[in-house]
């Protein structure tokens, strides 16, 4: 088998798709000849794809766009990794400190008025 980029002996067309006579990725001479008349054996680029697309493989422009959303996941998991070690080392923190009979208190005096807070 080659690769070529167009058909050049009878039948000159693909063999699985008989009306693609012209392919801009080309065709493969498979070196095959069939009994009969236009015998030759060429499949397009165009029908490979199509064939492997319905055995489960991805055009390579798919799988780079999946590549790259795979790529951004896993970034965005880094960084929610390294948040959530942060809150869990300020829940410990926090544990230690209840653990030793520390509370939390309001502070001392007189709360302030609506005023004097925005002001503040």
């Amino acid at each position: 088998m080659r690769w070529v980029e167009t058909p050049a002996v009878r039948p000159n067309h693909c063999a699985a798709i008989p009306f693609v006579t012209n392919d801009p990725e080309g065709f493969i001479d498979t070196g095959s000849e069939l009994d009969g008349y236009d015998n030759h054996v060429y499949v397009s680029v165009t029908a490979i794809r199509e064939m492997a697309r319905m055995i489960g493989y991805q055009h390579p422009a798919d799988v780079a766009q999946l590549e790259r959303e795979l790529r951004e996941t896993r970034e965005e998991l880094q960084v929610a990794q390294v948040k959530l070690a942060e809150q869990e080392r300020h829940l410990v923190a926090i544990d230690v400190l209840a653990s030793a009979g520390f509370t939390a208190r309001k502070k001392p005096g007189r709360p302030k008025r609506e005023e004097e807070a925005r002001a503040a």
